[in-house]
């Protein structure tokens, strides 16, 4: 209960106050904070495990500015898809604030022996190496929003299949059984 946190004489604080609250507070000290929030969270109970993270961004409705030319807010977020958790999150704007928040969200992360997950639109070499350097591994889903790409890998693999990938470094693994997920799984 709020009671047992605060003592609220006057009641709960309505929606204006909470927004005007909001508006002073400093993002980065705010993301700062909970980061180191979180970093004590984890020390505390160190069992928390992740193999897959996604890295998406998503645009936040409502917050294109039109008065002052202000694009929309993306957050870009690192998931930790077994758990169902955000394990960190980055705050950009503008048509690359996606790709320009990729790189610093990376940087928050162990990704030692993980794979992490994102897709081809906010990708950039430095990404695929970000993760390298952290020891993790990385899958990218390429769509058709970048053409050029998606026909060179293409091509690649037109290629390696019509030489059995004979010169060729690549790995292969088949999987024709399906694991389900356990029912009671739980976060520890």
């Amino acid at each position: 209960m709020v009671r047992d946190v605060l003592d609220l004489p006057n009641g709960i604080p309505s929606h204006d106050t909470f927004d005007r609250i909001f508006r002073l507070l400093d993002p980065e000290q705010l993301s700062s904070a909970l980061q180191t929030l979180a970093g004590r969270h984890r020390r505390r109970h160190p069992r928390i495990k992740t193999e897959q993270v996604a890295i998406d961004g998503k645009t936040l409705r409502g917050s294109i500015d039109r008065v002052s030319g202000q694009s929309p807010w993306i957050m870009v977020n690192a998931w930790a898809v077994e758990h169902g958790l955000v394990l960190g999150q980055v705050a950009a704007s503008g048509e690359t604030g996606e790709l320009q928040a990729i790189v610093p969200l990376l940087e928050m992360l162990s990704l030692k022996g993980r794979i992490v997950t994102l897709d081809a639109f906010g990708l950039s070499e430095g990404d695929c190496a970000k993760i390298m350097e952290k020891q993790g591994e990385y899958v990218v889903s390429l769509k058709q929003n970048h053409p050029k790409l998606e026909e060179a890998v293409r091509e690649r693999f037109v290629e390696g299949l019509q030489q059995d990938f004979q010169g060729q470094k690549h790995e292969r693994h088949d999987d024709t059984e399906l694991k389900p997920r356990s029912a009671g799984a739980s976060l520890l």
